[in-house]
């Protein structure tokens, strides 16, 4: 009569059905942490990369501030005085983060630009008329635009949202726009802090549109390199 609580392994040892069941539950559990752990390693990359995007973008910021002059903020390109238009925020490809009001960003469709435009394309508001290169400024024969100042851009960062630059408060007038609107707080001497900024894990802005550089704070699981 065979025993059904019996199993034999290829080395002909009885194994009982239940020590078998307890082997496969045994198994399970290890897989699930093996799981999480790879999922933790999975998240730390995002988070790494996103960390090296926003450093690479600022220091492309800084490279085109440095062989220029000026800042890339300017809506025409031929046009950087103080009174000319600026844009509030420079942007990469990717969807469209989410943003409590409280905040004091931008609307979606107020005053942003490509980031390409001004660091890969010299085409400001996509059409120009485009920034003077190097040799073009009268009172400067070696500053100019000089670019292209990355390879390439990043499409979108790793949970598929939108790079920003708050390239506004780089600018005079953008910060004078901003006091005007009563959408920022500064005190005598503070500057308002411009950073690159990924919304992170949560996808999800949590850091203030506008604040001082001397008591800047990030939001959440933000992912922020301050450019000033």
């Amino acid at each position: 009569m065979i025993r059904t609580d019996l199993l034999r392994d290829n080395r002909g040892v009885a194994t009982s059905l239940l020590e078998a069941v307890m082997v496969i539950a045994i198994v399970s559990i290890i897989s699930s942490f093996a799981m999480v752990s790879a999922m933790d390693h999975v998240e730390s990359a995002k988070r790494s990369r996103a960390e090296s995007d926003t450093k690479m973008i600022g220091i492309a910021i800084h490279s085109f501030m440095h062989s220029t002059g000026f800042v890339p903020a300017y809506k025409l390109g031929s046009l950087r005085g103080p009174t000319d238009p600026v844009f509030l925020i420079l942007e990469t490809q990717g969807d469209e983060p989410g943003v409590d009001e409280t905040l004091l960003w931008p609307d979606k469709a107020e005053g942003r630009d490509r980031l390409e435009n001004h660091l890969l394309t010299n085409l400001p508001s996509g059409t120009g008329p485009r920034y003077p290169r190097v040799g073009e400024i009268s009172w400067s024969r070696t500053k100019g635009w000089d670019g292209p100042y990355l390879a390439s851009l990043p499409s979108s960062d790793p949970w598929g949202n939108r790079y920003f630059v708050t390239v506004q408060f780089l600018t005079a007038q953008g910060v004078n726009t901003a006091l005007e609107d009563e959408s920022i707080e500064l005190g005598i001497g503070q500057r308002a802090a411009a950073f690159v900024i990924s919304s992170g894990p949560n996808r999800q802005i949590e850091t203030k549109f506008g604040q001082p550089t001397d008591s800047f704070t990030r939001g959440g699981d933000d992912i922020v390199y301050r450019i000033q």
